[in-house]
């Protein structure tokens, strides 16, 4: 079994989570994201926002924005049991007080070695990044 971390949240209330990911791990997190990023875009596209303005939009690469959703898989997937009668789900997840999703987040970003906002070259040098805001990808 793969080792964890207890984040006690309150008396009597607990989130369990992985103390490391997997490559399958991240990679249905990175799959998720890009599923999300294509939606937005696209929406953004039947919206009628120029091409041009998108790729601003995008900006260069730099920082990319993430959604509430992408901070809501990364819980699903880092997730090994909790105190509540809930299933581990998107839905269980959205169901939880905001204050214990990001007691718990923090917890995830520290043993997971993620940052938010980091440049690219943090990126390039091994340093996951999960931005905050919406999903934006480069056109």
């Amino acid at each position: 079994m793969a080792e964890t971390f207890r984040v006690e949240l309150k008396p009597d209330v607990w989130w369990t989570i992985k103390e490391r990911l997997t490559r399958g791990d991240r990679r249905r997190i990175d799959e998720y994201v890009q599923t999300q990023a294509l939606r937005y875009v696209g929406a953004l596209k039947a919206s009628g926002v120029p091409l041009d303005d998108l790729r601003a939009m995008a900006g260069d690469g730099q920082a990319r924005a993430s959604s509430p959703d992408e901070d809501d898989i990364m819980l699903v997937v880092g997730t090994v049991s909790w105190s509540f009668a809930d299933p581990i789900t998107m839905e269980g997840i959205k169901a939880r007080w905001d204050e214990d999703a990001e007691a718990v987040l923090e917890a995830m970003r520290a043993r997971y070695h993620i940052r938010r906002n980091e440049p690219e070259e943090s990126r390039k040098n091994g340093i996951a990044t999960l931005p905050s805001g919406p999903p934006v990808m480069a056109l």
